[in-house]
């Protein structure tokens, strides 16, 4: 080796590329019902974010796994026989994100059996700080629309999904200055450009 490429090695930076456990590992789908492809879509956001993550480093790319290669092969030839009804080849990402994403829209918004069940919603007033009881009743709120299949509900109807928030609120005296303060005027334009 050259004396003058030694000292030119030496100024440039080393990088270490981390393989193996330290990769985000894809999801594999292997399901059939609604339940199961919404756990499958979470758990690829949840893998496409690392990997975001990973690229937003100055070397080194890692690329995102397609979907159609995060399924199964028996469970991708039941769903381009049966559910699709092409031969795999003609089936493009957009198809396969679409079936995918289906799994997201109801087939049925029962308003009222939401308003059944948001009635046992209330805050909790055993942990210590407001924040934490207001992160707590919004994570309740949106666990009861998960098994209600309604995810898109407040987005669908701001003004019920503010009044069950509302109804649920503790202690009785923040209840009701809450609901007193969303009726003052000066809320008015606020409430018209939520729908």
């Amino acid at each position: 080796m050259v004396g003058g490429d030694a000292s030119e090695n030496r100024n440039e930076p080393t990088i270490t590329v981390a393989t193996g456990s330290n990769m985000p590992v894809p999801p594999v789908y292997r399901g059939s019902t609604k339940k199961e492809k919404k756990a499958f879509m979470d758990s690829y956001l949840i893998y496409k974010r690392r990997v975001t993550a990973l690229n937003q480093g100055a070397y080194g790319r890692v690329f995102v796994m397609p979907l159609s290669a995060c399924i199964e092969h028996r469970t991708l030839i039941r769903i381009c026989m049966y559910e699709l009804g092409k031969p795999e080849s003609e089936i493009t990402e957009e198809d396969w994100k679409a079936y995918i994403l289906a799994a997201r829209r109801p087939e049925v918004q029962d308003h009222a059996r939401l308003a059944q069940v948001m009635r046992s919603l209330s805050m909790s007033t055993t942990l210590p700080d407001a924040e934490s009881r207001v992160m707590k009743l919004v994570t309740d709120f949106n666990e009861i629309l998960d098994a209600q299949d309604m995810d898109d509900f407040p987005l669908e109807e701001p003004k019920m999904a503010v009044e069950f928030l509302c109804a649920a609120l503790k202690p009785p005296a923040l209840k009701q200055t809450v609901i007193t303060e969303l009726k003052r005027t000066m809320h008015k334009s606020t409430k018209k450009s939520v729908k």
